[in-house]
Formats: structure tokens, sequence, C-alpha cells
């Protein structure tokens, strides 16, 4: 058995494409697992060395080509579906039906892509294909319960059925329930649920880089891609209110470019318990942070996470931070069953994630202990190599 992976989100350590690869490949080589992989194909030159990718596929996932807004659903599913189809062709000749093809962040392109390029691989050679769901479609509105979803499935359902009509071997897993849910009832067909594909190395076990900073250590920190869903909008005056209420816990903020930062300045410069970081991070300056910081700020909007995962939420978990997240998702479902310890705040103003933020940090050493007490039975349920023994299980059961 050989494992070919499709990450074709990677293009450089910004998102969390890059942190994800990395775990996957450890997990491979911990196996002794012969592999290929396949990114972006304007993948950073440094990343393709280091994981000797081989740069394949045209597009992210989620691109969009906005040609007419009439016809942009159909025309961008027909449009992805097909580059993922030709660039499926590169690899397709030294496939057999023992191989296991893993395309780690799926949509129903990706599906309809598959079905395409699957069906120009001669029967007796067609391996397993495993689609492994990050997001739902954000065009679905969500019920306030999360239970349900209501919008068009059509593309889903047909992107299943044509592949189904040519091969046997394929597995869907979700992210959490709820998605798992909606996305059973999408495809009419069954779906797992899937352990998030994360692994959680000590900084100490990481390469160092060049221009690794000497962190500060941080009360509250931000971290990752600065984004209006992910609280971009918001977050100055998060950041403003929590500086003046609770003067001397210093802030960190991770943004992605120097126009970012420039903005950031305009608005903040005047604070001095703001640290602010610009640009990518190595993975283990990326860990030291983390380990350095006692809160994780993800002051996300919460319609777009209602039915999604956070993987630096699993890392505040396993690292044993502090997070504060928004109520009704999957990040504050994990806190109310004690998985991880944090505060929710209700509503996307910067008052309400303001306060919550607050609780937290006046509570924190309670909090904190909780904490630490939940990180090992976190790391043993939610990682890369409890998600591979899932795919590994139910391909074993269906070959």
């Amino acid at each position: 058995m050989r494992i070919f992976l499709i990450q074709h989100g990677l293009i450089d350590r910004h998102t969390h494409f890059y942190g994800e690869t990395l775990g996957w490949i450890d997990v491979l080589r911990r196996r002794n697992l012969e592999h290929r992989l396949f990114v972006h194909r304007d993948a950073d030159a440094a990343i393709v060395e280091e994981f000797e990718a081989e740069p394949l596929l045209p597009y992210v996932p989620g691109a969009r080509t906005v040609t007419d807004p009439v016809t942009d659903q159909l025309d961008s599913f027909l449009r992805f579906s097909a580059a993922f189809a030709e660039g499926c062709t590169g690899f397709a000749d030294d496939l057999t039906a023992q191989d296991v093809v893993i395309v780690a962040f799926a949509t129903e392109r990706e599906l309809f892509g598959a079905a395409q390029w699957i069906s120009t691989v001669p029967a007796a050679r067609r391996p397993h294909i495993v689609f492994h769901f990050v997001t739902p479609d954000f065009r679905w509105a969500v019920s306030e319960d999360r239970q349900a979803v209501k919008g068009d499935v059509a593309y889903h359902r047909f992107a299943a059925n044509q592949l189904a009509e040519v091969s046997g071997h394929f597995h869907f897993f979700a992210g959490n329930e709820k998605l798992r849910h909606a996305l059973r009832g999408a495809f009419n067909r069954a779906v797992s649920v899937a352990p998030i594909p994360m692994i959680y190395p000590a900084a100490a076990d990481l390469p160092a880089w060049s221009g690794d900073p000497d962190w500060r250590p941080a009360h509250v920190g931000f971290v990752g891609e600065y984004r209006k869903e992910k609280g971009g909008g918001i977050l100055p005056e998060v950041i403003e209110q929590f500086c003046r209420k609770r003067p001397g816990r210093r802030f960190f903020l991770q943004v992605q470019h120097e126009e970012q930062a420039r903005l950031v300045h305009e608005r903040l410069g005047h604070l001095d318990d703001l640290d602010v970081h610009t640009g990518q991070l190595s993975h283990r300056a990326y860990v030291s942070r983390l380990d350095s910081m006692d809160i994780v700020l993800l002051p996300y909007n919460p319609a777009r996470y209602a039915l999604r995962t956070s993987g630096i939420f699993a890392e505040a978990a396993a690292y044993g931070l502090v997070p504060v997240v928004p109520n009704g998702t999957w990040m504050s479902d994990q806190l109310a069953a004690g998985q991880g310890s944090g505060v929710a705040f209700a509503e996307m103003t910067a008052e309400s994630i303001t306060q919550a933020l607050i609780t937290a940090s006046d509570g924190f050493p309670v909090l904190k202990e909780k904490a630490m007490a939940g990180r090992s039975a976190w790391r043993a349920a939610q990682s890369l190599d409890a998600l591979f023994d899932r795919i590994l299980d139910q391909v074993a059961s269906a070959s």
C-alpha cells in the first residue's frame, strides 16, 4: 500500500495546510509508508523541497471565478472539477488497486473531478479514494441549533452519484458530527466523523530557522491568518478595549503582511502592551509562541464556523492554553463537553468578545489548571494518528 496525499491548498506557511502537511508526512514516515505528496503548482520552492512534494494542482480549495454572478456556482464547479481531474492525471499511471489516495481538503468539486479522472484509470488499477471534508457549502443556511441545513445540495449529490458510477472504493470523512450529519444528507451516502488532522510537537523537537524570534511572554495572543472571517475587522477594537480595561496584560497579534501591520500601527500604535509580528512563522517559532502565551483569542465569525473545526483551538487544547471562542460553534461545543478549558462569547461584537476575554483573563489560574489536566486525552483522541487509523480501518473493511 502506498499513500498519495493531495494537499492542493498548500502554497506557503501562513495557513493550516502547512502544519497539517507536516503532520501527515510525520505520520507516514513513522509508519514507513511509501508516499507521494501533491501540492499547489505555485507552492513556495522551499516548501516543495522540504516535503519532496510535487507541485501539480492549479487551484486552492474554495477558489472562484466570478465571470458572471448568475452562473458563478456552476462555472466554478465545472471549471475546478476539470482542473482537479487534469491535475490527477499527473500520477494516474503509477496507481494500483492497493494504493490509497487521500484528498486532505475536499469539496464537491474534488468529488466530481475525481469521478472524471478515475474513469480514465483501468478498473483493475483504481485505488481507494478518501475525501476529508473540513467545511460545509457556505451558501447553505444553518439552523439555529445547527442540526439542519437548507440550500442547494444538487452539486454534492450529483458529484457523489457520478463518483459511485466509476468507483466502489471511496470514503467520506467530516471534521465533526454536525458537519457529518449535513453532508450525509447532501450526498445521501455514509459519512464518517474524522479526528482532527493535527500533530502536537514540542518546539524543541522542531528544526530552527534563521530569523526565528525570541518571544516576549504574552498573556493573550491572536495567531494565524488575520482576515475578516477570523475577526480581523473587529479585533483592533477588542485589543483597544482589553488593554484599556486590563493594563499590563500583554497582547500579541500576528498579521500577514506590511499593509496590515501599517493599519494596525495607525490604530493601535499607542498601546504599550501590544506586540505585533508581521509575516509567516516557522513551525518551531509558532509552537514556541503558543508555549509563551496564556490565552488564545479566536474571535471567529460564528456563521462561518457553525459546522467546522479549528486547528488553533485543537492546539490550544493540546498545549494547555485557554481559548476564547464564539458561542454556537464546534469550539464552544467542545468547551461545553469538557474538552479544553476556556470561555465562549455570545455575540460577534467588540464588547461581547472583550468581556469574554476579561472573564478568561481574570479567571485564568482555574481555567489553566483544567486546561493542563485535559491535554493528554485530547492528544490521544484528536490527532492525525487517530485519523489515519480510522482511514486504514475503513479501507481494510471495504477491501
